[in-house]
């Protein structure tokens, strides 16, 4: 692993700004930033990046309910050594990498399934068209409805997912 360290949470968001990083190592108690407020300003620095929590022993409480709030692990400093150090970092990468790979799947079964209702619309469109029925749209309005809403969502997922899209390498 290659580790960048800082010692203030407004120095790390500098470096996010910057970079591209496989995981971040997270002390609840520096010196500008305390508790999960720095978890908050991380997560919504870097969301794709997992963030592992350090804290002291007497914070085994705030380890515990910083991972609902999106950390993917927590460790404690003074236990702290290379092996379960390792393990969990990569850990955290992989599950990373397989929620990413999981949520990639559900948007293109997404997209499958609007691309479908789409053609059916579209041949229910061309049938209207040709016959003396109305529309699609004055016909089947709740359809029509459905179909537009489910198409802005899948696009505002996919320029989402496009926004938030980053390659990290971590096999070096």
């Amino acid at each position: 692993f290659e580790i960048e360290w800082v010692d203030r949470l407004d120095a790390a968001m500098e470096r996010l700004d910057g970079g591209s990083y496989g995981a971040i190592l997270l002390d609840l108690s520096l010196p500008d930033s305390i508790g999960l407020d720095s978890l908050a300003k991380i997560h919504a620095q870097a969301p794709q990046v997992p963030t592992i929590v350090l804290t002291g022993m007497e914070e085994e409480m705030l380890a515990l309910s910083a991972v609902p709030e999106g950390a993917h692990d927590h460790l404690v400093q003074s236990l702290l050594d290379s092996k379960p150090l390792v393990r969990v970092l990569c850990y955290a990468i992989e599950r990373n990498r397989l929620l990413t790979e999981l949520e990639q799947t559900r948007l293109c079964e997404q997209h499958d399934r609007a691309l479908a209702m789409m053609e059916e619309a579209v041949c229910a469109f061309q049938k209207t068209e040709t016959s003396e029925a109305p529309p699609m749209r004055e016909a089947q309005s709740d359809a029509f409805d459905e179909l537009v809403g489910q198409y802005t969502e899948l696009l505002d997922a996919a320029l989402e997912e496009r926004a938030y899209s980053t390659k990290h390498d971590i096999t070096d």
